[in-house]
């Protein structure tokens, strides 16, 4: 067989390899760079959007700027938001927190599932329908139930990520305080020292 030949089928079969190898490496980059680009897209819109929509469940948002974050279906069959507990109070102040737990989405899908506990401490409201307590003051706003959530989201046409669902997997019931001991009326003594003995008392002089 010609040498030429033989030379010239190996170097067609190096740069094969090559050019294989080159176009795996494109597509674990492709791959990563997808799956990177769809999490990060769902992280501001799960955050973004839980936050907007607490803030409406509490009166304090307008609920036509939940669109840009939920899906209309979503918008229409939310139980809490369009049944809000908040509607006859005004919510002065709160804190908000919204942890992530768990996010999961591959480069080449189009859905994706978020995890994630959210909480309203230090929440402030009096109603505004004339309600009272039994004490004849302002009926103070309900404590928030904090819940533990699983987020459906789904990705459209133009590549724009929707909130779909939001499944309630648990309710986080409120840390309460525990009580504090009282005080003890006697000292404490250490277990290695003896109780002392009372002083001989004198007796009275003879006579």
């Amino acid at each position: 067989m010609n040498k030429g030949a033989i030379y010239g089928g190996r170097v067609a079969v190096y740069l094969l390899r090559v050019l294989v190898a080159l176009a795996l490496c494109a597509g674990v980059f492709y791959f990563a760079f997808s799956t990177a680009s769809n999490l990060g897209s769902m992280y501001v819109i799960a955050t973004e959007g839980a936050e907007l929509r607490a803030d409406a469940i509490l009166g304090v948002a307008d609920k036509g700027e939940l669109s840009g974050y939920f899906s209309e279906e979503w918008l229409a069959s939310d139980s809490l938001l369009n049944n809000s507990p908040y509607t006859a109070f005004r919510v002065t102040s709160y804190n908000y927190s919204f942890r992530i737990e768990n996010m999961s989405a591959w480069g080449w899908t189009d859905t994706g599932t978020v995890v994630a506990t959210e909480r309203v401490t230090a929440l402030v409201g009096t109603s505004t329908d004339g309600s009272v307590d039994i004490e004849g003051k302002s009926l103070l706003a309900p404590a928030w139930t904090d819940r533990r959530y699983k987020i459906t989201l789904k990705k459209n046409a133009q590549g724009r990520w929707y909130i779909f669902a939001m499944e309630v997997m648990e309710e986080i019931p409120k840390p309460t305080a525990s009580p504090s001991p009282s005080p003890s009326l006697e000292p404490d003594v250490p277990a290695n020292i003896p109780a002392g003995t009372p002083d001989p008392v004198p007796a009275p002089p003879e006579g």
